[in-house]
């Protein structure tokens, strides 16, 4: 279980036995001895009840109670996820125990509300405000990151501190700017218009602080590409390049950029530029001659169906090995632009075509793409990729006969129809708690 600490010393001038509470405290939580933890915590502030170290240290017990690791035995014997999975003296396969995350919103707000007492008693304390947005981020409540993070953007230039009080000086600036591209990714990757939007706003509030942050104008520019803008894509991308005019990726994306608005001679240009700079690392360069021949490759136009019923479950099926779940499903862009063109394909659609919700389902993130409303059969109007123990599984929702919905998916490269629905689910949420509840349920009963 992810453990979040932000203090790991207590406060200089301290007695002894303060200290020791703090430390031991700190490794009880990082091990999960919560009700240890507890103990310690009340000795704390006994022994030393006005120590600023408190208020974090109440934070993370609470924060690690609101994310509580449950055992259930089953006896489901092909469980999703890690498990154990019990057998007889036979060794026939009778059940299992696995791990479940519950998430408490109830205790998690205790848990704010606690850093947040931290925050008004000590606010230059940079520390309190960027492990209060990385709860939020770890808890998704991505208001709550971005309005913290601007809080800290407001007051960029302030004297802040540190654990134990210590000043950070000079070097508050490149935690604010790092962190500031770490939480801007974190909103980003969520997928979803609204979250886009917000990434997108908030990164530019970032860069009035810090305009030489080239890991962030890099990420700007990969927002502005997905919601449609090459230009001010290219406009962020260049800013990063006269900063870091070796950075290979920003060359790359640049390229990128260009082929993909269809103007080959200049992804070409760029391409060849980065063959030939004595400065460029060397996985840039392999990326830049990938992309070079792929200009120079007439790409094939994928049909509709092949697209629906082939390629994206021939992806889901290797995405483990292809690389992280969110960057591949969280936008559109990897899967329906780069990787088919690298495998020599065309999409059916524009990314822009498609929409993306990343939606909380029974603990797992389930990303679920929506495209226009189909015309003929049997294509598509929402795919959802959801995580399991062996990878990631593709659900459709098919157009059938006088509008009839049918929820299909592909098993080891055939089709399987699960039936029909009584009518077209009004959004993505409703399209999983569908798969969730009837399809994925219907599975284990069956077991």
């Amino acid at each position: 279980m992810k453990k979040l600490i932000f203090s790991s010393l207590a406060a200089v001038g301290l007695v002894c036995f303060a200290a020791d509470y703090s430390s031991e405290f700190n490794a009880a939580v990082t091990g999960g001895r919560l009700e240890v933890a507890d103990s310690l915590l009340r000795l704390w502030e006994a022994s030393a009840p006005a120590d600023p170290e408190l208020y974090p240290a109440r934070f993370n017990l609470l924060f690690n109670r609101a994310q509580n690791s449950v055992i259930e035995l089953s006896d489901d014997t092909s469980p999703d996820g890690v498990a154990i999975v019990l057998a007889d003296t036979l060794g026939n396969a009778v059940g299992s125990l696995t791990e479940r995350i519950e998430r408490n919103d109830s205790i998690f707000k205790l848990a704010i509300a606690e850093i947040d007492r931290g925050i008004a008693v000590l606010p230059g304390r940079l520390d309190f405000r960027l492990g209060k947005a990385a709860a939020a981020g770890y808890f998704r409540k991505w208001d709550m990151l971005a309005s913290t993070l601007e809080g800290v953007l407001d007051s960029a230039d302030r004297d802040w501190f540190w654990t134990g009080g210590a000043a950070l000086g000079d070097s508050a600036r490149s935690v604010i700017s790092a962190a500031s591209f770490d939480y801007v990714r974190d909103i980003y990757m969520d997928g979803g218009e609204a979250s886009v939007a917000m990434a997108a706003s908030l990164g530019d509030r970032a860069l009035v602080r810090f305009p030489e942050n080239v890991e962030l104008l890099n990420l700007m520019g990969g927002i502005a590409f997905d919601r449609g803008d090459a230009a001010s894509a290219l406009g962020y991308m260049g800013r990063a390049l006269e900063l870091r005019p070796c950075d290979g990726l920003v060359r790359y994306n640049m390229a990128y950029v260009h082929f993909a608005e269809g103007d080959s001679t200049a992804a070409l240009e760029v391409c060849r530029e980065i063959a030939a700079s004595d400065c460029v690392d060397s996985q840039s360069k392999e990326m830049a001659a990938g992309l070079e021949r792929r200009i120079q490759t007439p790409l094939e136009s994928m049909r509709a169906y092949d697209y629906f019923f082939r390629w994206l479950p021939a992806v889901a099926a290797q995405a483990l090995e292809i690389g992280d779940v969110a960057w591949l499903f969280g936008t559109p862009g990897p899967v329906n632009d780069e990787i088919a063109a690298a495998n020599g394909f065309r999409s059916p659609f524009a990314a822009s075509d498609i929409s993306v919700s990343r939606l909380d389902a029974g603990g797992r993130d389930v990303f679920v793409w929506t495209f226009p409303m189909p015309g003929e059969m049997p294509l598509c109007r929402y795919v959802a990729f959801v995580p399991d123990a062996k990878g990631v599984r593709c659900f459709m929702l098919e157009k059938s006969f006088e509008n009839y919905w049918v929820i299909g998916s592909m098993e080891e490269g055939a089709h399987v129809n699960y039936g029909g629905v009584d009518s077209m689910p009004e959004d993505a949420n409703a399209f999983v708690g569908i798969i969730l509840q009837w399809v994925l349920s219907a599975e284990k009963s069956s077991d």
